[in-house]
């Protein structure tokens, strides 16, 4: 009789504490759970309803004022070039200095 006892207080025992494990886990996966439909739901928001197509067309336009002003430069500095070599051609030539 004494060993049935206690049989079945180390079942019972056994029974309480892997409960209460299993109480524990499901605890966690529920929270994980929870996250990963709110993070899921959060994605889908940005997804669907941001202004990324504004920014990239801010970028855009932002990009193509910068590469006009290079471009306005680039052509500067090739006119400013141009006339440096011609009168560095102007001043090396040495009949030029004789007039």
């Amino acid at each position: 009789m004494k060993g049935l006892e206690t049989k079945l207080f180390t079942e019972t025992h056994t029974k309480d504490i892997l409960t209460i494990e299993k109480q524990v886990l499901f605890d966690k996966i529920n929270k994980l759970k929870n996250d990963n439909q709110n993070m899921g739901r959060s994605i889908t928001k940005d997804k669907y309803h941001n202004n990324r197509d504004e920014i990239e067309k801010k970028r855009k336009k932002d990009i193509e004022a910068v590469q006009e002003d290079i471009n306005l430069t680039s052509e500067k500095i090739e006119i400013e070039r141009t006339h440096l070599e011609e009168e560095m051609e102007r001043n090396m030539d040495p009949q030029l200095l004789k007039r």
